[in-house]
Formats: C-alpha cells, structure tokens, sequence
C-alpha cells in the first residue's frame, strides 16, 4: 500500500472515529446532570464562543471560493481560486474542538430549552459534516461533484447552527419589522391580568435573553412563566410573594450596576423605574398570577401606568379615567363579617359610630395567631376602619400594605413592636384622615425615615425605641410642625412661637 493510500486509510478511520465520539458525547450531554464542573473544564465551555468563529470563517471562504470557481468555469477560466486541504483540515479540526467545547458550555448548566437543544443538535450536525467533507476531499478529490455537494449541504447546516446562536446571544434582529407590521390586539383595560401581561411584558423586555425556554436559563433560572419564578434558581427563590427581601428578582435589581449580581448585568437593557416600581408592588401585593390589575390593590398611580404601559397611552386615557374615576361603593355584612374574624381573632373587631358603620379592630388577643390570613379576611373591612391596631403582630410586610391600601377612613394607626418597610406605610401617604401613627418599639428599615418626613397629615406621631437619632427626630419636627412627637427622651409638641427644633 502506497503512503498517500496509507494516509487517507488513517484519516477515514481517525473520522470515523471522531465521528462516533460526537455522537456519543451528545446522547450523553442530554442526560447528564448540569453544574458542578470542574475549574479546567469551565473555562473550556467559555472558549465556545471564541473558538467557533475559526470553523464559520474558514467554510464561509471555502463555500464562496467554489462559488466563484464555478463561475470562472462558465465564463473567464482564469482567476480560479485554489482551495487547499490544509485550509479544510483546519476548518475541521476547529469545528469539531466547538462543539465538544460547546457541549462543555451546556453542562456547565446555565444554556436550556429548545433553542438550545436545536442549536446544540444542528452544531454537532455541523461538525460531523466538516469530516465528512474532509473525508469527501479525500477520496473524491477537490475537483469532484460529490466533494462539492457535500459541501453545501455542510455549509446548509452551518447557516441554521450560526442562525440559532446568533438567536441565543443576540436575539432575533428581525424581530423589530415583523412586530411592527403586526397590528396590536384590542384590549379592554378591566380585562388585563396583572402577571400574565404588565409583570411578563416587563420580563419579556429585560429578562428572556437569559432567562426562558426559548434562549437560556442561566443560573437555572427561567422568568418566562409563573411557576419557573415560583421554583427559583440556583441563587435561590427568584419569587416570594408578599417579600421583597427573599425575592431574588427585586434583591439583584436594586443592586449596584456594577455588582457581580446586579440583574439584568450591566450592559444589558436595564428595567426603568416604574418598571421597577411595579414588579416590587406586585411582590408586595402577593404576586397573584390571576388577580386582575384593576383589582390587585395597586395605587392609582400604578394601575393608571400598567394599563397605559400595554398599550399606546391615546387610546387607553380615557378608559384608564373612566374605570379609575368611579369607584364601587364596598358593600359588606357587619355581622357576617364580625363573626368570620371572631374565629380567629376573638373580640378584636367591633362597631362604633351613631349608626354603627365604622369599624375598630385590636389584635390585643391575638398576638400570636394574627397572621397574613387574618388580614386577609379584614381586607373587606378596610374602607370602614377608623381605627387599627396590629402591635406586636408578624404579618407580612405585604398583606399589611393590602391592608393599608383598603382604608379610606383610618384615623389611628398602631404598629408598635413590629418590623416596618418603607413600601408597607407606603399606601398611608394619600390617607388624609389618618392623625396618629404609634410606631414604639418597631424595627425600621433605613428608608423609613424618609417616607416618615413626608406624612404632614399626622398629629401624633410615637417613636420611641424606634432608634432615631435626637437630630432625626429633629429633622422630623421640621418636616411635621404640626404633629407631637414623642421620643426616647423628649415630647415635641408644636409651638407656632418657638423656633421648630426646640422642645420639651
């Protein structure tokens, strides 16, 4: 046997070899488990991206040198452009070094769903077209049909593999004229749903290039339905309803753009403030994937820009007015109600008022059993509250907004003992007939302070053992002249003659 026969015997069996590695390799990648690789084999998957444009340069060259000696052919038979097995040989190696880096990049665990399946699937078609174009060139000579129909369908699945990356990394740049020529479904505001169209749309803008069936799931994380967000990630729950703290998804956004895990990471299309705004009140609210916006117990506000925020705002005003603008008058059954409470709160909610249509509630014999599913039951009798006492409770944060949220009458405000966030007093700065907030004893959150300085409408206002300073309580007199306020070691009460920051 000569040499050059030796050679290509050497090459069609180390092919056929290579060959059987590939597709072994996938069928196990597909059934492996993700994560946990080593350091080394780490970095390998990250040089994926790098390494695959060796190949896509080399048999885009290939494909269009033969495209144009088939024209000199026809025409000129002069300028043909040689090609080279060297060229080929390298093309191929680089392609095949892809995708087993490629099938690194996958377990590493970050890339899922079908995109990705179909991409890892046509790359690893790809490269084992490489060898066999290889192998082709080989036996058939450069010269032949057979090596140049190989060939194309090489680069065929080529261009669907580079497609389908291209979608994975970049998205669909396409998408931008197929969108504006579809015309935008007609509809009416009521009928909207909170999470499946305001909160989704708001993901779909900044979180589906990482995070959904179609493109990736990096750190096992997936936004594109509700259950994914209740499952979480690998950094841990992406979604709690009612906590804005265990929520992973308003923990990264609120971060530092330059922190290793601020989300979306720098670079990427960033969520703006109302975007924000909206997916922390969701939170807080229970992130109910049904509830709809009309009726999630958002502020005006909110709702107002969630139903604009669907459609374009000149065809939304009006309807947003209309429904915002004529409230339905609660109706309720006092007995009924009472009783319903009773079971769980014992003679805590009472009637007051010469007709008996307002309500005081007092968890003074419930400290221990009064939780968000109490509170949820007293959502009902909110807009008849004047009075509410939940000191020394542990609802949610969240339950206690929705709370807050459905009064309209509320005068005295009890929280002593309890852990307060700015978004739970938040709803109390349009209630206009609330006069006293005790907040003794409460933990609160350093933003508190600054939502505090905005409540003009108090008159007593109770912050001792809170752990303000004398000057933030001074602040607070200068802020609220007319509100007493009682500290750790001071009573502010006010005295139109006297400079605001004196005091007894």
């Amino acid at each position: 046997m000569s040499h050059s026969k030796r050679l290509k015997y050497s090459v069609l069996t180390l092919s056929g070899v290579v060959i059987a590695l590939l597709l072994y390799t996938l069928n196990w990648v597909r059934s492996a488990d993700l994560g946990g690789l080593s350091p080394l084999l780490t970095v390998g998957g990250n040089l994926h991206p790098l390494l695959l444009h060796l190949p896509i340069g080399v048999f885009i060259y290939i494909g269009l040198s033969e495209a144009w000696n088939c024209i000199d052919r026809a025409f000129f038979r002069r300028w043909r452009i040689p090609g080279g097995l060297p060229i080929l040989a390298f093309g191929t190696i680089t392609a095949v070094l892809s995708a087993l880096f490629g099938f690194l990049l996958y377990l590493q665990g970050a890339y899922s769903g079908e995109l990705i399946e179909r991409h890892m699937n046509w790359g690893t078609g790809f490269a084992i077209g490489t060898v066999v174009t290889l192998c082709s060139a080989l036996v058939f000579s450069e010269k032949s049909q057979t090596y140049r129909f190989v060939l194309l369908l090489n680069i065929t699945a080529l261009t669907v593999a580079a497609h389908q990356g291209g979608l994975i990394t970049h998205g669909d740049p396409l998408q931008p004229l197929f969108a504006a020529e579809e015309p935008e479904e007609e509809i009416p505001p009521v009928e909207l749903l909170l999470t499946f169209d305001v909160v989704d749309k708001i993901f779909r803008a900044n979180c589906y290039e990482c995070h959904s069936v179609d493109t990736k799931k990096k750190g096992g994380l997936l936004m594109d339905s509700y259950a994914a967000l209740i499952a979480g990630g690998k950094k841990g729950n992406a979604l709690v309803p009612g906590s804005l703290e265990a929520s992973k998804i308003s923990n990264y956004v609120h971060l530092p753009l330059d922190h290793d895990l601020h989300m979306p990471p720098e670079g990427k299309p960033q969520p703006n403030e109302m975007e924000i705004r909206f997916i922390d009140e969701w939170i807080l609210a229970g992130a109910s994937p049904d509830t709809r916006l009309t009726e999630q117990g958002l502020s005006r506000e909110l709702v107002t820009w969630g139903l604009n925020y669907m459609r374009d705002e000149k065809d939304v005003v009006e309807p947003v007015e209309a429904i915002l603008a004529t409230p339905k008058e609660p109706e309720i059954d006092f007995v009924k109600l009472i009783s319903g409470i009773e079971k769980y709160a014992e003679n805590s909610l009472s009637r007051v008022g010469p007709e008996g249509q307002s309500l005081v509630f007092s968890a003074v014999n419930a400290r221990d059993t009064l939780n968000e599913n109490v509170i949820e039951k007293l959502i009902p009798a909110g807009p008849y509250l004047i009075e509410l006492d939940l000191a020394n409770t542990a609802p949610t944060p969240g339950s206690i907004r929705k709370l807050l949220q459905s009064t309209t009458k509320l005068k005295r405000l009890n929280l002593s003992g309890m852990s307060i966030e700015y978004a739970t007093l938040e709803p109390l700065l349009g209630l206009s007939t609330l006069e006293s907030l005790n907040l003794f004893n409460a933990t609160l959150a350093e933003d508190v302070f600054s939502l505090l300085r905005k409540m003009t409408q108090l008159r007593h206002l109770y912050i001792a053992g809170t752990g303000l300073s004398p000057e933030q309580v001074t602040q607070l007199k200068m802020a609220l002249p007319a509100c007493e306020i009682v500290g750790d070691y001071f009573l502010i009460r006010h005295r139109p003659n006297l400079p605001a920051e004196s005091g007894n």
